[in-house]
């Protein structure tokens, strides 16, 4: 499991969401970004409907996921327009 407290683009607050890791200065929840990935949207639009979310947040999110994470997505450049993904059991696995 994420050691979420770790990441310096996240944060918690009992007031906030129940708890929930939340983007720093933000009210969205982290597992939102994981939901529409896996959903099949791309970081862009992740980015474009939660404008309050920065690009650096979301990728550091993903950073420090990616070492626990050894069936998660590996991106090379999650923040390259058009970028995709390679996953040991989905090679060349779109975001978008």
């Amino acid at each position: 499991m994420t050691d979420w407290a770790e990441c310096d683009a996240v944060e918690r607050h009992s007031g906030k969401l129940n708890g929930a890791w939340v983007f720093h200065g933000t009210r969205v929840p982290i597992s939102a970004l994981f939901e529409n990935l896996r959903d099949g949207a791309s970081i862009e639009q992740f980015l474009l409907w939660f404008p309050g979310v920065a690009s650096g947040q979301v990728e550091a999110v993903l950073d420090h996921d990616k070492p626990l994470s050894p069936n998660r997505p590996i991106c090379e450049n999650p923040l390259r327009s058009g970028h995709t993904c390679a996953s040991p059991s989905v090679s060349n696995r779109s975001l978008r």
